[in-house]
């Protein structure tokens, strides 16, 4: 295997902005640190210095103006578009949570409508905090939130703006904000269009069936309540059905279109250790016969499976089984075609209301990133008196690198003390979580279980309390290592440093000074 080489490099400077509102110039301490890797040392290098220029040229922090207390464009830009961005992904990976089990009859589809209904509404109230929050309604406070930065050396103001400031009500002003939050309300509104049909309709809900909601003409299938054990889940069969009361629904026959699955192997069937012994599910598919009248009458269907599957003969063998099963069900009917309408309804309400959600964040965090241009150009100096604006390339260049090969324990040599120490504490952290995490994130979705009267909804709990507990114990057991590396190091670390190392001095304060809230002093960062 290759080695692989990772560059570290931290650029520290001043970035200066001009008010578009009154004119100012001033400049706070910026300081970004960014990682590379690559195959070589070079082509890490290469691959940290393009993030550093890529953040010198395009990311800022929010600093209001000093002479009006406005807050920058770009600021704003940068705040609202990560945070519009950071909604889009958890809404997108949250509806994927709900529609691909609903999809496949996981989550009822009734309940499943309902719950993408209340997770639309907390995406929608997440875009409105981000898109609304007011970052230059009070100028005098935020005025005087930065003076104790200049008296830190945090802020300089390098030329001081027009007494009158510009009016910058249309400067953060952007169009189509409305349209686009119309469109989640009624992407909102359409999810549950499947259920409100079927409210209306009064079609009935059959729990066994899926879909759940069957007339004359549709398809729908049922689950039996035998389990085989099979290779790789592996089988095939015969299906028959007959109408127990087909006299009582007015059927000229009693035969009932059956089906089932159809997989097939031939002589040799590769198979890894987990998956000899598979325990399967069977299942039938009918299509509802034409009953006149259907609606709120129930078919009693009676389902035979006559299956085929193989089974482990000894560890490298296997053999053919035949089997013969026997499944009654009841099945209350809606009108003709109504799980067909029900499926369409689901599909584009709840996946396209969905879509109409996910495209609309996407669109707002385009639109947050537009608002940037408004502002004026940036520039940026290196730290010292009476250094000049340079290019962003020409100060990443004047910058150290650090190269370390792929042994992760070599990164961790070139850190200083303080920074081992803040992994530690953060490493800890996460132990702690991902500790707690181990009972509660398997005993969450189980205790759900008796809640819920659904066999593939049950197992999916199950499955998913598994899957919690073992990530958990993995994160677990990965911070406890990193804990105990970081521990390992700091004691080297310390051990070869002199005892009277100075510490950090406590700023002390008159009692009768008037007490405001400072911010720590960023000097140590420099």
């Amino acid at each position: 295997m290759a080695n692989k080489f990772t560059a570290t490099l931290e650029v520290k400077c001043w970035k200066e902005h001009e008010c578009c509102s009154c004119g100012t110039v001033y400049r706070y301490k910026f300081r970004r640190k960014k990682k590379g890797q690559g195959q070589t040392e070079s082509d890490a290098a290469a691959a940290a210095t393009n993030s550093a220029v890529a953040a010198l040229e395009n990311q800022v922090e929010i600093w209001p103006c000093p002479g009006c207390g406005l807050v920058q464009p770009d600021m704003v830009s940068s705040w609202r578009a990560r945070g519009h961005l950071i909604v889009f992904l958890i809404a997108l990976a949250g509806f994927a949570i709900l529609f691909v089990p609903g999809a496949a009859d996981g989550i009822p589809k009734n309940l499943n409508q309902w719950l993408a209904m209340g997770w639309a509404g907390t995406v929608l109230w997440a875009h409105l905090f981000v898109a609304g929050r007011p970052f230059n309604n009070n100028l005098q406070a935020n005025c005087e939130r930065v003076q104790d930065e200049i008296e830190d050396g945090n802020l300089q103001v390098t030329r001081q703006g027009t007494e009158y400031a510009e009016e910058t009500a249309g400067l953060f002003r952007q169009g189509g904000g409305f349209l686009l939050f119309l469109l989640i309300l009624l992407g909102i509104a359409i999810m549950p269009s499947a259920e409100v049909m079927r409210q209306a309709m009064g079609w009935p809900w059959n729990r066994a069936w899926h879909p759940a909601v069957a007339g004359p003409t549709d398809r729908t299938w049922t689950w039996f309540p035998r389990t085989i054990h099979t290779v790789k889940g592996l089988w095939h069969g015969n299906a028959s059905a007959q109408a127990l009361n087909a006299a009582e629904l007015g059927l000229a026959n009693d035969l009932v279109y059956a089906e089932t699955s159809t997989s097939t192997w031939g002589t040799t069937i590769s198979v890894k250790a987990g998956e000899k012994h598979q325990t399967t599910s069977l299942w039938a598919r009918i299509v509802v016969p034409d009953v006149a009248n259907s609606q709120g009458k129930s078919l009693r269907v009676r389902i035979k499976l006559h299956v085929t599957y193989p089974t482990m003969r000894g560890n490298d063998n296997f053999d053919v089984v035949q089997n013969s099963f026997e499944h009654t069900e009841t099945l209350v009917l809606a009108t003709p075609g109504a799980g067909r309408t029900f499926i369409l309804l689901w599909s584009l309400g709840g996946i396209g209301g969905a879509c109409l959600v996910v495209a609309s964040g996407i669109i707002l965090y385009i639109r947050a990133r537009r608002l940037k241009y408004r502002a004026r150009p940036t520039r940026v100096y290196p730290l010292g008196a009476g250094g000049g604006n340079v290019a962003p390339v020409d100060l990443v260049a004047a910058t150290p690198v650090k190269v370390t090969g792929s042994d992760p324990t070599s990164q961790y040599q070139l850190m200083d003390v303080d920074e081992l120490e803040a992994r530690r504490r953060r490493t800890r952290r996460w132990f702690y979580f991902f500790l707690i995490m181990m009972p509660v994130g398997c005993l969450s979705p189980i205790s759900l279980i008796g809640m819920i009267d659904n066999k593939a909804v049950q197992a999916g709990l199950v499955t998913g309390g598994v899957i919690l507990f073992i990530i958990a114990f993995a994160g677990f057991l990965l911070m406890w290592n990193d804990k105990r590396r970081f521990q390992r190091m700091l004691r080297e670390k310390t051990a070869h440093m002199p005892h009277d190392r100075p510490r950090k001095r406590r700023r002390l304060e008159p009692e009768d000074d008037e007490s405001r809230p400072r911010r720590r002093n960023r000097e140590d960062d420099f």
